[in-house]
């Protein structure tokens, strides 16, 4: 994701979100508390039940739950 594209996702903070991976993995359904900022390089989600941090350079797109992909490669 570009910086601009990495900014934007801060407007996803506090809702229901899927992650799509490099590699192939996703996270689905899940919580984004904290989207990356300045040296904070990473998204902050809860999801079954725990706090998980993922780097932003893994991320190629995030998006709203029921919703089509906004952001990404």
């Amino acid at each position: 994701m570009t910086r601009t594209e990495l900014a934007a996702t801060t407007e996803f903070e506090g809702r229901t979100v899927n992650l799509a991976l490099a590699g192939g993995g996703r996270f689905d359904d899940c919580q984004l508390v904290s989207a990356p900022r300045r040296r904070a390089r990473t998204f902050w989600v809860f999801t079954s039940g725990g706090d998980v941090f993922v780097p932003a350079d893994e991320v190629l797109e995030i998006w709203e739950s029921d919703q089509p992909a906004v952001t990404g490669r």
